[in-house]
């Protein structure tokens, strides 16, 4: 009988597994597609290298597992590492690194070619405050990220991060992000999210002052 399981699901299922049997597994450093859990599980392996007295920002691979942590989507958790398809409700954004490191100047000892990531810019944002922090450094990212990288999807992450921060820290969204995610789905062809966010557009405005 053939698996129902993707080989996706197959990879972030094997990773967890291990990931509970053995409390101080790491992977080697390596990106991998885990579909639908790759926040998740990038997530999971990012708080793993940092439990267990691990972190060490001289150690190239730990230090990768973090950044490529922070630069998913922030807003779906993984602080777990069960099996179940949700995380735990409760939990902040991935991996703060205002909380993981003793001290926020300690993001430049991160190495250069992270220091110089477009992404590095909310990262000090974030460090520094995390609980004033609106999002818009994201949305410069993403504008970076979408013309100078060529990275349009990273690009539509780093949009929905900067949403995330603005909807967390002052309950409301962020305008900017939102027309900055309809150019690029019209840039790129995404047709059907285009319209779904110009939809959402015209009813959040039609009825944001009658609520």
């Amino acid at each position: 009988m053939e698996s129902l399981y993707t080989p996706q699901q197959k990879e972030y299922t094997k990773l967890m597994h291990l990931m509970n049997e053995n409390k101080s597994y790491l992977p080697d450093f390596e990106i991998k597609d885990y579909g639908i859990w790759n926040i998740r599980a990038y997530n999971a392996i990012g708080q793993r290298a940092y439990s267990y007295d691990l972190i060490d920002l001289r150690e190239e691979s730990k230090v990768q597992f973090y950044w490529q942590s922070f630069i998913q989507s922030h807003g779906f958790d993984a602080s777990g590492y069960s099996l179940q398809i949700l995380p735990n409700t409760n939990a902040r954004t991935n991996l703060e690194f205002d909380l993981m490191l003793s001290h926020p100047d300690n993001i430049y000892r991160l190495p250069e070619k992270i220091q110089n990531h477009p992404l590095f810019l909310p990262l000090e944002r974030i460090a520094k405050s995390s609980k004033s922090y609106n999002g818009d450094a994201h949305i410069e990212a993403a504008k970076t990220l979408d013309e100078e990288l060529n990275d349009p999807l990273m690009a539509w992450d780093a949009l929905v991060s900067a949403g995330y921060w603005n909807g967390a820290n002052f309950g409301e969204p962020n305008m900017n992000a939102w027309k900055a995610a309809i150019h690029l789905s019209e840039k790129h062809g995404w047709t059907e999210i285009n319209e779904v966010l110009i939809d959402q557009l015209e009813f959040y405005n039609h009825h944001k002052d009658k609520v």
